[in-house]
Protein backbone atom coordinates (compact mmCIF):
# COMPACT_ATOMS: atom_id res chain seq x y z
CA UNK A 1 0.00 0.00 0.00
CA UNK A 2 1.15 3.32 -0.57
CA UNK A 3 0.83 4.53 3.42
CA UNK A 4 1.85 1.85 6.05
CA UNK A 5 1.42 2.16 10.01
CA UNK A 6 4.76 2.01 11.58
CA UNK A 7 5.14 -1.06 13.48
CA UNK A 8 5.50 -0.95 17.17
CA UNK A 9 9.18 -0.86 17.60
CA UNK A 10 9.45 1.91 15.01
CA UNK A 11 7.30 4.20 16.97
CA UNK A 12 8.57 3.27 20.44
CA UNK A 13 12.16 3.79 18.64
CA UNK A 14 10.99 7.19 17.61
CA UNK A 15 9.53 8.30 20.69
CA UNK A 16 12.63 7.55 22.55
CA UNK A 17 14.37 9.47 20.55
CA UNK A 18 12.13 12.30 20.83
CA UNK A 19 12.18 12.44 24.39
CA UNK A 20 16.26 11.68 24.63
CA UNK A 21 16.39 14.97 22.68
CA UNK A 22 13.39 17.14 24.40
CA UNK A 23 15.44 15.83 27.47
CA UNK A 24 19.05 16.55 26.79
CA UNK A 25 20.83 18.48 29.43
CA UNK A 26 24.41 19.06 28.34
CA UNK A 27 26.91 21.34 26.57
CA UNK A 28 26.24 22.62 23.07
CA UNK A 29 28.70 20.19 21.33
CA UNK A 30 27.05 17.00 23.28
CA UNK A 31 23.44 18.60 21.84
CA UNK A 32 24.58 18.32 18.65
CA UNK A 33 25.71 14.48 19.09
CA UNK A 34 22.23 13.57 20.53
CA UNK A 35 20.48 15.51 17.47
CA UNK A 36 22.42 13.07 15.09
CA UNK A 37 22.02 9.99 16.93
CA UNK A 38 18.42 10.80 17.03
CA UNK A 39 17.84 11.32 13.28
CA UNK A 40 14.46 12.94 13.57
CA UNK A 41 13.73 15.15 10.53
CA UNK A 42 13.20 13.54 7.01
CA UNK A 43 15.83 14.84 4.50
CA UNK A 44 14.48 15.16 0.88
CA UNK A 45 17.09 16.15 -1.11
CA UNK A 46 20.89 15.08 -2.20
CA UNK A 47 23.35 12.47 -0.29
CA UNK A 48 21.37 13.75 3.05
CA UNK A 49 18.62 11.29 1.73
CA UNK A 50 20.63 8.50 2.61
CA UNK A 51 20.81 9.03 6.23
CA UNK A 52 16.93 8.97 6.40
CA UNK A 53 16.26 6.27 8.97
CA UNK A 54 13.21 4.44 10.82
CA UNK A 55 12.66 7.76 13.51
CA UNK A 56 13.24 10.35 10.36
CA UNK A 57 9.44 11.21 10.78
CA UNK A 58 9.65 15.14 10.77
CA UNK A 59 9.10 16.25 7.72
CA UNK A 60 9.86 20.47 7.45
CA UNK A 61 10.62 23.07 5.22
CA UNK A 62 14.59 22.58 4.07
CA UNK A 63 16.53 24.47 6.71
CA UNK A 64 14.59 24.88 9.39
CA UNK A 65 15.64 22.32 11.87
CA UNK A 66 19.94 22.14 11.15
CA UNK A 67 22.75 19.92 13.48
CA UNK A 68 24.63 23.14 14.14
CA UNK A 69 21.40 24.43 15.86
CA UNK A 70 19.67 21.41 17.63
CA UNK A 71 18.26 23.51 20.23
CA UNK A 72 15.78 24.80 17.75
CA UNK A 73 14.31 21.25 17.61
CA UNK A 74 14.68 20.57 21.48
CA UNK A 75 12.74 23.94 22.18
CA UNK A 76 9.62 23.12 19.19
CA UNK A 77 9.62 19.57 21.09
CA UNK A 78 9.28 21.09 24.31
CA UNK A 79 6.97 23.32 23.30
CA UNK A 80 4.80 20.95 21.46
CA UNK A 81 4.88 18.00 23.84
CA UNK A 82 4.08 20.40 27.01
CA UNK A 83 0.62 21.40 24.99
CA UNK A 84 0.08 18.05 24.04
CA UNK A 85 0.21 17.26 28.26
CA UNK A 86 -2.26 20.49 28.68
CA UNK A 87 -4.83 18.68 26.03
CA UNK A 88 -4.72 15.05 27.92
CA UNK A 89 -5.15 17.06 31.50
CA UNK A 90 -7.95 19.21 30.02
CA UNK A 91 -9.68 16.12 28.12
CA UNK A 92 -9.22 14.50 31.01
CA UNK A 93 -11.24 17.47 33.20
CA UNK A 94 -14.11 17.41 30.66
CA UNK A 95 -14.40 13.28 30.84
CA UNK A 96 -15.01 14.17 34.55
CA UNK A 97 -17.36 16.74 34.82
CA UNK A 98 -19.64 14.33 32.09
CA UNK A 99 -18.71 11.40 34.62
CA UNK A 100 -19.98 13.37 37.21
CA UNK A 101 -23.34 14.45 35.04
CA UNK A 102 -23.57 10.86 34.08
CA UNK A 103 -23.18 9.50 37.75
CA UNK A 104 -20.46 7.32 36.69
CA UNK A 105 -17.03 6.71 36.54
CA UNK A 106 -15.11 8.48 34.21
CA UNK A 107 -12.64 5.35 34.45
CA UNK A 108 -15.85 3.56 33.40
CA UNK A 109 -16.11 5.05 29.78
CA UNK A 110 -13.12 7.07 28.81
CA UNK A 111 -10.21 4.73 29.73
Amino acid sequence: DAVSEPSLEQTTDTRDAVMRLKNFEGSKTALKKVYAEANLVYKAEGRAKNSNGSTSWIVVKKGKYDRNKPEVLQGDLTAGLGGAERMRKAAHAVAGRVALRLKCSAAEHFS
